[in-house]
């Protein structure tokens, strides 16, 4: 009898292992075919969009985003998702839904539920933004043969024009503290530098990425994506230029004022490098460009992975990592490297609030102060 059931048990533990599998396999089936009916979706939306055909991409948008709701916790489809609302951010999505007949409307009722529920309007950029911020800590755990790579080119170029778009807002809460004590022009000017400088990595990034995308794939249109990553980036280094070349050197250190003034010189050069390597990828020969450690060299640039990670709390520990290193450099009497630590703390700061948003973390009074604190030493020291 106790034969019987320890053979019983066996059978029931087996049986209930077939069926973990099965429905394994059920659930993996069915996310990749929401997923595969999605990015049909999207190209048809892309499709007609390049056509001026506004009404029709609208609604194969809306039904790509439609498919994806189907695997909302699914890594590859949040990042599709936030390419399909960075697309509607790009193409005024809102404006085109409104301006559309009530029969377009109709065919796209998950985008305009989103635009109808959305108080105030719906911000697409910012959506696919912290779409890519979900996935951003997950990518070292998913299979990359399974994720399209342009996937991972539009991932950067999101983060980078989020960065840009704020760079170009008014910092919204100046601390009285700090407005008592600092010109304002020199909170805005290093605040709108210190976010360039983070998009540049990433605009940097999905350039030499859409490089290795391969044409014959399946692929977003790949001479497109590879044509915007260089004007991107081009305009980033402009932009970069534009605020260096404006910061206000008088009443400031020499040291400060040469870094400024090196630094603009910098943004000139590279931008003309990179028109350079911008025509020379539309010949023939564009398969011989130099690889991308050779170009980052010879641009003189690095690829600061440090400012890559989505994550408030690595950047608000990094930024007092280098406050630190900074009291030690004064304490040698090393001003000019200290300034340098402050900039890197500012930077790292700055991306630690934009990544915690306007609502702020746990650690949003720290961060504050933290903010504070770097542009009152920063004032102070490279003040003559």
């Amino acid at each position: 009898m106790c034969y019987i059931k320890q053979i019983k048990n066996r059978v029931e533990k087996s049986m209930r292992k077939k069926f973990i599998f099965v429905v394994l396999i059920l659930l993996t089936t069915a996310c990749s075919t929401h997923y595969e009916l999605a990015r049909k979706h999207f190209d048809k939306a892309q499709h007609y969009y390049r056509h001026k055909r506004h009404s029709r991409s609208i609604i194969e948008y809306s039904r790509s985003l439609d498919k994806l709701k189907f695997i909302e916790h699914n890594h590859y489809g949040q990042l599709l998702r936030a390419v399909v609302f960075d697309q509607l951010y790009l193409i005024d999505g809102t404006a085109i839904w409104h301006n559309s007949e009530q029969s377009v409307q109709v065919k796209c009722r998950t985008l305009g539920n989103l635009i109808n529920e959305s108080e105030p309007a719906v911000d697409f950029l910012d959506r696919s933004f912290q779409q890519v911020k979900i996935v951003d800590g997950e990518l070292k755990n998913l299979d990359m043969a399974k994720l399209e790579s342009w996937l991972l080119v539009e991932k950067d170029v999101i983060v980078a024009d989020f960065l840009v778009r704020r760079a170009s807002q008014k910092f919204e809460t100046v601390p009285v503290e700090l407005k008592k004590r600092v010109p304002e022009t020199f909170v805005d000017k290093l605040r709108r530098y210190t976010l360039y400088k983070i998009a540049k990595n990433f605009y940097l990034s999905a350039w030499l990425r859409s490089d290795r995308l391969d044409p014959k794939k399946k692929n977003a249109d790949v001479a497109e994506l590879k044509k915007m990553c260089r004007q991107k980036l081009k305009d980033v280094y402009w932009s970069l230029d534009t605020v260096a070349s404006s910061v206000s050197y008088a009443g400031r250190t020499e040291d400060f004022t040469w870094k400024f003034k090196n630094d603009s010189r910098h943004f000139k050069e590279v931008r003309k490098k990179i028109e350079k390597y911008s025509l020379l990828s539309e010949e023939p020969g564009a398969k011989n460009l130099p690889n991308e450690e050779l170009r980052l060299k010879s641009l003189d640039e690095v690829i600061e992975k440090n400012f890559m990670v989505l994550d408030p709390n690595f950047q608000l520990k990094e930024g007092r990592s280098k406050i630190s290193s900074a009291i030690e450099e004064v304490l040698r009497e090393k001003k000019d490297k200290a300034q340098d630590y402050l900039l890197l703390a500012l930077t790292h700061f700055m991306l630690a609030r934009e990544l915690q948003g306007p609502r702020g973390g746990p650690d949003k009074q720290m961060l504050n102060d933290s903010l504070t604190d770097t542009y009152l030493q920063l004032h102070r020291l490279t003040s003559q």
